[in-house]
């Protein structure tokens, strides 16, 4: 398995949000969202680094609505794979990860966003 390619939809996501940012003012890095910073991790990695969430949700990727939910289905074979949802919100600010249930049942992350207090989407 190679690495990961970025579909076209994707890359047209994200100039639009990096137009978005700097047309609402470009922040220091400091105050900028970060994403897909834990891809590479598993369910078992997160919760030994970050404990237990606050809520976690798990559903079909059809199912997943919100801005940062719907591009997940992009990133799963079909609709019918399980994402699971794991929210942590501390005083620095919110981190979600969206994990995929694997076939071997190993929950992978597939995508992350730690969100800076403050910052808002």
């Amino acid at each position: 398995m190679g690495g990961k390619l970025v579909t076209m939809k994707q890359y047209k996501s994200l100039l639009a949000f990096m137009l978005f940012t700097c047309l609402s003012g470009c922040s220091s890095p400091d105050t900028s969202p970060t994403f897909d910073k834990y891809t590479d991790s598993n369910e078992k990695d997160v919760l030994a680094r970050f404990g237990m969430p606050k809520y976690t949700l798990t559903e079909k990727a059809e199912r997943l609505r919100g801005e940062l939910r719907k591009n997940l289905r992009d990133q799963v074979q079909s609709g019918k794979v399980l994402i699971k949802e794991l929210y942590y919100l501390s005083a620095e600010g919110e981190t979600i990860f969206w994990l995929a249930k694997k076939p071997n049942g190993v929950w992978e992350v597939i995508s992350d966003v730690y969100i800076p207090k403050g910052r808002f989407f």
